[in-house]
């Protein structure tokens, strides 16, 4: 039995069935647009519902944007400016935007820990003012012709 079980688990592995490794970010990597998987401010995830604002964040190869969009296409709240990229320290330094997150942060630079998983999720983590912030970004995909 333990024979089975350890060639099925082998088996598994070798079909792509194994956890995706965890890699450092690269400035190559995260240029592109992105949307949020999962999003968790102190004690309070977002909601990512069909039927919930979307947000997304468009990386160059120096700046960003996020933004949240409702469903009816409404923009609620935009920030960007420049990034950084220093071993595993992925800083955004905010300098325009409007609606609630910047009337809060403001002008600030904000250091989070940042890591992929292959080529098209992307993590950051780290504090802002003192209160955790953990988010998964997905790459949004070119439509298809």
């Amino acid at each position: 039995m333990t024979i089975i079980l350890l060639a099925l688990f082998a088996a598994w592995q070798t079909s792509g069935g194994a956890a995706t490794s965890v890699q450092a970010c690269t400035s190559a990597a995260l240029v592109g647009s992105w949307q949020i998987a999962y999003a968790k401010f102190g004690d309070e995830v977002s909601p990512t519902g069909p039927n919930d604002p979307v947000e997304y964040k468009h990386l160059t190869p120096t700046h960003f944007v996020v933004y949240q969009v409702t469903k009816d296409g409404t923009m609620n709240w935009a920030h960007g400016g420049p990034y950084t990229l220093a071993g595993d320290t992925y800083t955004e330094t905010l300098q325009h935007g409007f609606g609630e997150p910047f009337n809060q942060l403001g002008r600030v630079s904000v250091p989070l820990k940042c890591s992929m998983e292959g080529k098209d999720t992307w993590h950051i983590s780290g504090k802002i003012g003192g209160t955790s912030l953990d988010e998964t970004w997905k790459r949004v995909m070119p439509a298809q012709r």
